[in-house]
C-alpha cells in the first residue's frame, strides 16, 4: 500500500522491485523477433519520437499536471496569505507597473537585515503578477499551473538520456504524488512556487556547463542558467543559500580555465547567495532565534535532532552507500562499473548533507509533509535516479545477455508503475477539494459582510478571537473588507487567552501583538474601549464559531 511505499524508502525499494521484473524482461526480448525490435528501436524511437522529443514531453507534463491539479482553476481568495494580494492591489483592486518599487519598499526587501526572512525575487516577482493577474484568482492558479508543467518537462528532459523517456516521465510523475505539492501550488504564498522552476533551471546550467565539446553559446547560456536559476531560488526561499557551493566551485573552475564570462556569471550568482544570508542572518544572530523564535543555537538544534525518527532516510542512505563500498570490492567488476560506484557513493553523500541541512534549517520538525518539504525531499527522486547507471552497467557486463539496457530499463519502468498507483493522488485531489470549499467559504463570507457592512455604514464591526493562531485571519479579514470598499470602523475582541497561558515563544509574542490591538488600537483597528459608542450599532465577526456578543451576528 502507499504507507508501505513510503518515500523514505523508495529508494532501496525501487532497484528491490525492478529487480523482480528482469526476467520478464529478458522472456520478452527472447520471445519478439530482432527485427521488430531492431525497427522500433532505430526507426520510430531515433527517427520519429527524438525529433519531437520535446513536444512530446511538454504534451504529457500538461496532461499529468493537469489531470492531478486542474482543479486549482476552481479555488477563490484565501483566508492565509492572499490579504497580502488585497493589501498590494488596493481598493481599487489594481496595481499599476509604475508603483511596484515604492510597494517593494513596504516588505521585507525594504528592510535589509531587520527580519529573520529575505526573499528579494519573490516579492519583486508577486508584485509583477498583482500587475498583471490583479484580482482574478483563476488568473493566479492558472499561472501556477503553469509554471509546474514547465518545472515537469525541464526536470523529465534532463533525465531522460540517462533514465529512458518513459523511465524519466514515470519517476516525474511518482514526484508528484509528494503531498507536499498541494500547498505550492493549491494556495498563493509560498515562495516555493517560484523555486519549482528555478530548480531545474540551475540544474541544467550545471550539468552543461563543463561538458566536453560543447560551443561557447552553450556554455554561456549554462552560464545564464545558473545566474537566473539561483536568483529566481535563492531569492524565493532561504533554504537555497547552499546553492553558494557549486556556484562558487562553477566560478572556481571557469577562472582556472579562463572562461571569464561563466566565471562572471557564476560569481554573481554566490555572491546573490551570500547578499540574501547576510540579510537573514544579521537579525538572527542579534536575537539568537528564527523566524518562529526557535533558538539557532547549534547545540539546540542537535540536541533536537538526535532525538527525532526523521533520522531514518540518513541511516537508509548510509546503507546504500556502504552497500555500494562493498561491490567496489567485487574483484570481477570493471573498471567502469567501479567508477560508476565510486560516483553514485559520491552523490549519495551530498543526498545526506541535504538531507541533514533540512534537519538543522528546521530544527528537527522535518519533514513536515508541507511545502517546507521542497528541496530536501527530492532527495529521494535524486537517490533513485543515483542509482540506476549501476544497473545498467552491471547487466550490460553479462556477456549472454541481449539488449541489456531494455532489461533494465523495462524493470525500473516497472518498479516505477507500481509505486505511481500505489501510492496515487487521492490524498493531494482530496485536499485540493477542501481548499476550494475552504476559499469558497471565506470568499463568500467576505462578500456577504462587505454587503452588510456599506449597507449599514454607521455600525461598527468586531472580529471575536479565540484563537492566538486566528493572528493572520484577524488581519486577513480586515484587508479584504478595506479591499471590498468597507469604510466601517472596526474592533478587534480576543476571547479565553493570553500572552501568559502561551507556552510557546512565537504565541507569546501573537498573543501580545492582538492584545495590544484590542486594547490600544493602531491604524487599522479602533481601541476596544470606544466599542461604547456604537452600543446598538454593531456587528460581530466570529473567528471561533460561537463566542459571545452583544452586537448582531454576521453571515
Amino acid at each position: 500500500n502507499g504507507q508501505l511505499l513510503a518515500p523514505g524508502l523508495a529508494p532501496a525499494l525501487v532497484p528491490l522491485l525492478a529487480s523482480f521484473f528482469v526476467f520478464p524482461a529478458i522472456l520478452l526480448t527472447n520471445l519478439v523477433p530482432e527485427n521488430i525490435i531492431l525497427r522500433f528501436k532505430y526507426h520510430w524511437a531515433n527517427q520519429y519520437f527524438q525529433k519531437y522529443s520535446s513536444l512530446f514531453i511538454l504534451l504529457f507534463s500538461s496532461i499529468i499536471v493537469f489531470g492531478i491539479f486542474g482543479r486549482v482553476l476552481a479555488v477563490k481568495w484565501g483566508v492565509i496569505d492572499d490579504h497580502e494580494i488585497m493589501f498590494f492591489l488596493g481598493r481599487d483592486g489594481k496595481l499599476y507597473l509604475t508603483e511596484i518599487f515604492s510597494t517593494l519598499k513596504l516588505t521585507e526587501v525594504g528592510n535589509f537585515g531587520s527580519l529573520t526572512r529575505y526573499r528579494p525575487f519573490y516579492y519583486m516577482f508577486r508584485l509583477l503578477e498583482c500587475v498583471v493577474w490583479g484580482a482574478k484568482p483563476a488568473y493566479w492558479y492558472a499561472f501556477r499551473l503553469g509554471l509546474l508543467i514547465l518545472a515537469v518537462s525541464l526536470f523529465w528532459g534532463l533525465i531522460a538520456p540517462q533514465f529512458g523517456w518513459l523511465g524519466a516521465g514515470l519517476l516525474s510523475t511518482y514526484t508528484l504524488t509528494f503531498f507536499y505539492w498541494v500547498d505550492i501550488i493549491g494556495v498563493l504564498g509560498p515562495g516555493e512556487t517560484y523555486a519549482v522552476l528555478g530548480l531545474p533551471i540551475y540544474i541544467w546550467g550545471l550539468v552543461n556547463v563543463f561538458q566536453e565539446n560543447s560551443t561557447k553559446f552553450r556554455y554561456v547560456l549554462a552560464g545564464l542558467a545558473i545566474l537566473l536559476g539561483s536568483i529566481v531560488c535563492i531569492g524565493s526561499k532561504e533554504n537555497f543559500v547552499l546553492l553558494f557551493i557549486p556556484s562558487a566551485y562553477v566560478a572556481f573552475r571557469a577562472f582556472r580555465l579562463r572562461k571569464y564570462l561563466l566565471f562572471v556569471f557564476a560569481l554573481a550568482s554566490a555572491l546573490f547567495s551570500a547578499y540574501v544570508g547576510i540579510a537573514v542572518m544579521i537579525l538572527i544572530f542579534q536575537t539568537g532565534t528564527d523566524v518562529y523564535t526557535k533558538s539557532v543555537s547549534p547545540l539546540a538544534r542537535l540536541n533536537a535532532l538526535l532525538s527525532i525518527p526523521a533520522l531514518a532516510p540518513l541511516v537508509l542512505l548510509g546503507f546504500l552507500i556502504t552497500a555500494l563500498g562493498c561491490l567496489t570490492l567485487v574483484r570481477k567488476i570493471s573498471t567502469k562499473t567501479r567508477k560508476t560506484l565510486f560516483q553514485a557513493m559520491f552523490w549519495l553523500v551530498v543526498l545526506c548533507v541535504v538531507y541533514f541541512s533540512q534537519l538543522f534549517f528546521y530544527n528537527g520538525a522535518w519533514p513536515t509533509n508541507m511545502r517546507y518539504d521542497f528541496p530536501g525531499m527530492l532527495y529521494v527522486p535524486c537517490a533513485i535516479y543515483i542509482l540506476y547507471p549501476i544497473s545498467e552497467k552491471i547487466f550490460s557486463e553479462i556477456p549472454a545477455l541481449q539488449y541489456p539496457r531494455f532489461v533494465v530499463r523495462f524493470g525500473w519502468a516497472a518498479a516505477l508503475t507500481l509505486l505511481v498507483f500505489s501510492r496515487g493522488y487521492a490524498p493531494t485531489i482530496e485536499a485540493l477539494e477542501k481548499n476550494i470549499k475552504a476559499t469558497h467559504d471565506f470568499t463568500n463570507r467576505v462578500e456577504q459582510v462587505s454587503s452588510l457592512l456599506k449597507q449599514n455604514p454607521e455600525n461598527a464591526l468586531i472580529l471575536e478571537s479565540g484563537n492566538v493562531w486566528e493572528y493572520e485571519a484577524v488581519f486577513s479579514y480586515e484587508r479584504f473588507l478595506r479591499a471590498y470598499g468597507v469604510d466601517n470602523p472596526i474592533f478587534l475582541r480576543i476571547h479565553g487567552y493570553s500572552p501568559e497561558m502561551m507556552a510557546d515563544g512565537l504565541g507569546q509574542s501573537l498573543a501580545i501583538r492582538l492584545l495590544d490591538i484590542s486594547n490600544n488600537g493602531d491604524n487599522l483597528f479602533h481601541p476596544l474601549s470606544q466599542i461604547e459608542n456604537y452600543r446598538n450599532k454593531c456587528f460581530s465577526l466570529n473567528l471561533s464559531g460561537s463566542l459571545e456578543s452583544e452586537c448582531q451576528s454576521t453571515p
